[in-house]
């Protein structure tokens, strides 16, 4: 990007975080993949699969935070933090992510108690596993930092982080870049009080972090990480060849955080450069698909595994592929069809008014 003065960078970021919605929502299906390979040693297979969930995947639920902070902070630049100004942000974002939340942690739990009497199975014996369905269900191997439907976790601290936004607000106007700092400590080292050392809490709570500071301070985050590109090149690399040859665990979150960056930069760079525009349904329907597809990805990815004639590291990679297509055409198919036939006031609640 030469000629630097004459670049929008308000209008450039616009339109990349435009562009990431349908892509970041794609990548994230990575994450909610199961492992059926476990103790079998297909290497290939372990090398793709670790660097789309854990990399790619991971890096589009950090950047959804950045970008979600951001814009909700930014509506503040020209006017005052006002309590009234709070009140009707949250009960926008009461209609567009707490309503969706209920609702899709509703279908999920009544699959799981239809699932478990099938099975004679009873799940939910008592009020408390109702709200621990709808809170912090606990689950053998990921212990209990998401509700009954995993995914959610995402809108449960992102409303959580709304709720409060008065205390970020107050934090980063007044303290700018420390509190910032701070929380990018306790995240990478783990300093925290043993009751709330969630890992997934704090890199929450770093990433929204990151897209409150840029918007209360007024800053263009593709027109800061411009200035540092190539520095953040050569660190994404080299965080990259550490967790390869070390294996200790800080140089993965640093990836994160430089691939969040990388991300940006490419796409900014992506959009500058051909002024594309993304398909306005894929963009309307990404959020239903993100709240969606949790609900069948595993059921397609396990059917597709008991229909392969034989297992090895190709035809794994072909399952991927096949669910993530299955997935997304099914979610994008019944999306089009809601749109069509569902009332607007009942489609609100389901798609969160997308």
């Amino acid at each position: 990007m030469k000629q630097n003065k004459l670049i929008d960078y308000s209008d450039l970021q616009s339109r990349a975080f435009n562009f990431l919605k349908f892509p970041l929502c794609v990548m994230i299906f990575f994450t909610h993949m199961p492992n059926l390979y476990n103790g079998v040693d297909y290497s290939l297979l372990r090398g793709v699969e670790y660097f789309f969930r854990h990399i790619l995947g991971s890096s589009a639920t950090c950047l959804f935070f950045v970008i979600s902070a951001y814009y909700f902070f930014v509506g503040f630049n020209d006017k005052p933090f006002t309590f009234a100004e709070y009140k009707k942000k949250i009960a926008k974002k009461f209609k567009t992510i707490f309503l969706p939340y209920i609702f899709w942690i509703s279908v999920a739990l009544l699959i799981h108690i239809v699932l478990g009497l099938r099975q004679g199975e009873i799940i939910i014996r008592s009020p408390w596993d109702i709200l621990r369905a709808f809170t912090f269900w606990p689950r053998k191997g990921f212990g209990d930092y998401a509700p009954i439907y995993m995914p959610m976790w995402f809108l449960r601290e992102l409303f959580c982080f709304f709720l409060f936004s008065p205390l970020f607000y107050w934090l980063f106007k007044r303290l700018k870049l420390i509190p910032l700092l701070v929380i990018a400590i306790l995240y990478l080292f783990e300093f925290f009080p043993t009751i709330i050392n969630n890992y997934f809490f704090l890199r929450a709570l770093l990433f929204f972090s990151l897209g409150a500071y840029f918007a209360i301070n007024k800053k263009n985050i593709i027109e800061v990480l411009l200035k540092v590109e190539f520095v953040i090149y050569i660190a994404l690399a080299l965080s990259f060849f550490a967790i390869y040859y070390s294996g200790i665990y800080i140089f993965y979150k640093t990836t994160l955080i430089l691939s969040v960056a990388s991300i940006c930069l490419l796409v900014s760079r992506y959009v500058n450069k051909t002024a594309v525009q993304p398909n306005k349904f894929l963009v309307n329907a990404s959020f239903f698909v993100y709240l969606m597809h949790g609900i069948i990805i595993q059921v397609i990815f396990k059917f597709i595994d008991s229909h392969l004639p034989w297992h090895n590291n190709y035809t794994y990679i072909f399952n991927y592929v096949a669910t993530i297509v299955l997935t997304l055409t099914i979610c994008l198919g019944v999306y089009q069809l809601l749109k069509k036939f569902v009332p607007k006031q009942i489609l609100a609640i389901v798609t969160g008014g997308k």
